[in-house]
């Protein structure tokens, strides 16, 4: 009981007919809810409406006596905007035991950083001008388009190779 009430981690006794059983104090400060709003509800009623037929599927498998380990969803806060929750299972019967942490901040993190890499990406491949990446041996990791069309060779032949080869056999050229 002590653990129930002290942890930082949502902690909750649900059944797998998809009904809060038990839920400890943490709900009320990631949700907005109070225990008494949660408990004896529907949680399905709380779960973002895109996250619903993975929920159900995720029931399912609970259903069947299942661990559910690092499975994430989103679910409705009090003031109408939604937090992503990452859960970990465990069913005993009709019961499930879970723990859960919400993970928006992270969540919201990992998808600025694709955004970042994507527009990366994009101003790498059109560019006017030749980019090639390299570690700090020289070896070629990356090139754009421009630049494989620049030196003659295919980005798989590139990244056989370190820019020191690409300098030597410019200087070879032009002594030619």
């Amino acid at each position: 009981e002590n653990y129930f009430i002290s942890a930082l981690d949502l902690l909750c006794i649900a059944d797998t007919n998809g009904n809060f059983k038990r839920v400890n104090k943490e709900w009320e400060n990631v949700l907005g809810y109070s225990v008494d709003d949660l408990e004896n509800k529907k949680f399905l009623d709380f779960i973002h409406p895109d996250d619903l037929p993975e929920t159900l599927e995720v029931i399912q498998h609970l259903s069947e006596q299942e661990s559910v380990l690092n499975f994430t969803n989103r679910y409705k806060c009090k003031d109408g905007s939604y937090r992503y929750i990452e859960w970990r299972s465990i069913p005993r019967g009709e019961l499930i035991f879970a723990a859960a942490r919400d993970v928006t901040d992270r969540k919201k993190s990992e998808e600025a950083v694709k955004e970042s890499e994507e527009k990366y990406r994009a101003l790498f491949e059109q560019s006017v001008e030749g980019i090639y990446l390299h570690d700090l041996y020289g070896n070629i990791v990356d090139v754009n388009n421009i630049a494989c069309q620049q030196c003659g060779y295919s980005r798989e032949e590139l990244s056989l190779m370190t820019v020191f080869d690409l300098h030597l056999e410019k200087e070879i050229d032009k002594k030619i």
